[in-house]
């Protein structure tokens, strides 16, 4: 995790229940947090639903997994591929950055 995004960090401290993990790295003002859980289609179209509903501006994310998209400009990304969702939230790292460590954890077995 902190080669993709330049940085070291502390951890991972892991957290979340049997369809939801989530890995929390410590290093600087703000925690680096990777989800991985099981979702279908409609329920990560409903969390970027849901995202954009709050005011959070969303961009869709070519080639990266089956679906994906991020929030612009504030280090987060979220990917769908097959039944896997993989959300990076990174508030200090570049876009290109988080959807790197994306990509990287879909290829090695994330999904």
């Amino acid at each position: 995790m902190s080669n993709a995004l330049g940085r070291s960090a502390n951890g991972p401290v892991v957290s979340g229940t049997s369809k939801s993990k989530v890995c929390t790295y410590r290093g600087g003002p703000v925690s680096t947090k990777i989800t991985i859980s099981i979702a279908t289609d409609a329920e990560f179209r409903a969390t970027e639903q849901t995202v954009a509903a709050a005011g959070v501006t969303v961009i869709t994310v070519p080639g990266l997994g089956d679906n994906a998209w991020a929030t612009q400009d504030s280090g987060g990304v979220a990917v769908l591929k097959g039944d896997t969702a993989v959300q990076v939230t990174a508030p200090l790292a570049s876009s290109a950055q988080v959807e790197a460590l994306a990509a990287q954890i879909i290829k090695n077995g994330g999904g």
